[in-house]
C-alpha cells in the first residue's frame, strides 16, 4: 500500500514537470494565430515576428534609435586589432586643437634684447657695425688702421720763435712768432686757408738811448695736406702771399718810420699727435723768403733796387681743428 502512493507522487510530480515545460514553450514561441504588430515599424532588411524585428538570420535586431536619442558610442578599437594583417594600436587620446599663437614678449627699458643670429652677445665680442660706420680712435683695434673724421672748418692757431737766416741779420736773434691758418677742408685730407702770421724781431747791440722795434706780417694762401701716419699725423702744404714790414728807431731827440711792401713763399710742415677723432696738438716747422721790393719813408715809397731776399725759419706749437 505504502509502494502504491510513492509511486503515484512520483507520477504526479512527471505530470507536473512536462506540463510547466510545455507552458514555457508555448510562451516563448509566438503564435502563429495572432498578427505580428512591431511599434515603431521595423526598418529595411527585417522582419517582425510578435511584437519583435528580426534580422535575416534569425537574431533579435537592436532596438531603434529614437529621435534625439544620442547614437551609442563606438569603443575603440583593441590593441590587437589589425589593417590588411598587420598589428595596429590602439588610437590614443584626441589630440587637442592648436592655441592661438602667443604674443611676442614685449621688452621693457631694463630688459635688453637677446641677440640675433647676426649679432653677437657681449660675451662673444662688439657686434658688427652698420655699412658706412667710421670708427673713431677709441673704437679701432691696436692693429688696425686708423681712420679719421674731420671738421669741415680747418683751424691751426700757433705760438713759437723765428729765426732770421741771412749772413746780413747777424745782429737779429730769435724773435716771438705766432698766427692762425683759418680755411676749409675738402674731405679727411685736402683743405685750402689763409694764413696770417706775425714775427717780432730781436735785435741786440742798439747803442744806450736807443730803441729799435720791427714787426713783419705775412699774409698768404697756404693749402695743407694731412696723412695719417701711425700714431701721428703730418701735414704739409705750400704758401704764397704778401709781406708787410714796420720799423722804428729812435735816438738823441730823433725817430726814424719806414714801412717796406713785398711778397713772401715758403712751406709749412706739420707733426700733429691726435687727442681726439677731431682735434691734434704738435709742432708747426715753416721756411719762408721775404722780399721787399718797396720802401715808403714820409710820403715816398720808392722801388727798392736789388733788393735780397731774407730767409726765415719758424719753429711753434700748433694745435690743429
Amino acid at each position: 500500500m505504502w509502494e502504491r502512493r510513492r509511486w503515484l507522487q512520483v507520477l504526479a510530480t512527471l505530470v507536473m514537470i512536462a506540463l510547466a515545460s510545455a507552458r514555457e514553450t508555448a510562451a516563448a514561441e509566438p503564435d502563429a494565430t495572432e498578427p505580428a504588430v512591431c511599434a515603431p515599424p521595423c526598418p529595411a532588411g527585417q522582419t517582425c515576428i510578435g511584437h519583435a524585428c528580426v534580422t535575416e538570420d534569425g537574431r533579435p535586431a537592436p532596438p531603434p534609435v529614437r529621435a534625439g536619442q544620442p547614437h551609442p558610442a563606438t569603443p575603440p578599437a583593441p590593441t590587437s586589432a589589425t589593417f590588411l594583417g598587420s598589428p595596429q594600436p590602439a588610437p590614443g587620446p584626441a589630440t587637442p586643437p592648436p592655441s592661438a599663437a602667443a604674443p611676442a614678449p614685449t621688452l621693457t627699458h631694463d630688459q635688453p634684447p637677446a641677440p640675433g643670429p647676426g649679432l653677437r652677445s657681449q660675451a662673444g665680442g662688439q657686434p658688427p657695425q652698420p655699412a658706412g660706420y667710421r670708427r673713431t680712435p677709441d673704437a679701432v683695434d691696436a692693429h688696425a688702421p686708423q681712420q679719421w673724421r674731420k671738421r669741415r672748418i680747418l683751424a691751426l692757431p700757433y705760438l713759437g720763435i723765428h729765426s732770421y737766416q741771412n749772413r746780413e741779420a747777424s745782429a737779429y736773434d730769435p724773435g716771438a712768432r705766432f698766427g692762425a691758418l683759418l680755411g676749409g677742408r675738402f674731405g679727411d685730407v685736402a683743405s685750402v686757408s689763409l694764413e696770417l702770421s706775425v714775427n717780432l724781431s730781436n735785435v741786440h747791440g742798439i747803442p744806450s738811448g736807443t730803441t729799435f722795434s720791427e714787426q713783419a706780417y705775412a699774409l698768404a694762401l697756404s693749402p695743407l695736406f694731412e696723412f695719417p701716419a701711425g700714431p701721428i699725423e703730418i701735414a704739409l702744404g705750400p704758401k704764397l702771399g704778401v709781406l708787410a714790414v714796420q720799423t722804428k728807431a729812435s735816438g738823441s731827440g730823433a725817430a726814424v718810420s719806414r714801412d717796406q711792401s713785398g711778397f713772401v713763399a715758403g712751406v709749412n710742415a706739420g707733426f700733429f699727435v691726435p687727442a681726439t677723432p677731431q682735434t691734434s696738438f704738435g709742432v708747426l716747422l715753416s721756411f719762408e723768403l721775404f722780399w721787399a721790393d718797396h720802401q715808403c719813408e714820409d710820403t715816398a715809397c720808392p722801388l727798392i733796387a736789388g733788393a735780397n731776399s731774407a730767409k726765415v725759419v719758424g719753429l711753434t706749437g700748433a694745435a690743429l681743428f
